[in-house]
């Protein structure tokens, strides 16, 4: 639901219905045109619904859709945490799947992507996307107790810092992959960053 309707109370399946056919229009609308052109009213009439009803779930065009792509940020920051270096032997061979896992999701949902990182894409669903990313890696890192890199002379990295550099490295990553104009296959990207990933986080 909307920030609006937060809570714990149960949800009229009127309300939900109404709720479901915005964040449809609305991630239809987006795979249209650039986002800074949507507009509320271009929404509401999309999805058959007043604006009135419009501001019983919302606050503006961008809070609906943070509510619209919740379940797909979500999704990309449970995969992004497991791909964390530390989380894999010594002995793995080649680019671990979790990470090619996690770019070729972003592929499947390329157009929606495209737009929350383009240039006329949305600073708050940005920071929706990286600030989501950043907790889950930092969940997964503190409940795994995932130890830092280690090594004589080395400075002992907290999870919150690790998090943040992991997911800056991913996210920053797929952005620049999304901006070809022909993106490059998932395996191919990947293989890349876990060159990086692994030589960047290299204990000893």
């Amino acid at each position: 639901m909307g920030a609006k309707q937060a809570g714990t109370r149960a949800v009229d399946p009127r309300v939900r219905r109404s709720e479901q056919a915005l964040q449809n229009a609305v991630l239809d609308l987006v795979g249209e045109r650039d986002l800074e052109s949507i507009t509320i009213a271009d929404i509401t009439q999309r999805a058959g619904i007043g604006r009135a009803t419009f501001y019983l779930h919302y606050k503006d065009r961008d809070d609906a859709l943070l509510a619209a792509v919740d379940e797909s940020v979500s999704e990309a920051a449970h995969r992004a945490a497991q791909c964390c270096p530390t989380h894999f032997t010594d002995d793995v061979v080649g680019t671990p799947e979790p990470l090619v896992g996690f770019f070729a999701y972003f592929h499947e949902n390329i157009r929606l992507y495209r737009v929350l990182f383009g240039p006329d894409g949305s600073a708050r669903l940005a920071y929706r996307v990286r600030t989501a990313v950043t907790e889950q890696i930092t969940k997964e890192l503190v409940d795994l107790d995932v130890p830092s890199p280690s090594g004589e002379g080395r400075l002992v990295v907290a999870p919150a810092a690790r998090a943040a550099f992991l997911s800056g490295a991913l996210l920053g990553a797929v952005a620049a992959w999304l901006e070809e104009d022909t993106p490059r296959p998932a395996q191919e990207v990947a293989d890349e960053v876990w060159v990086l990933l692994t030589t960047v986080t290299a204990t000893g």
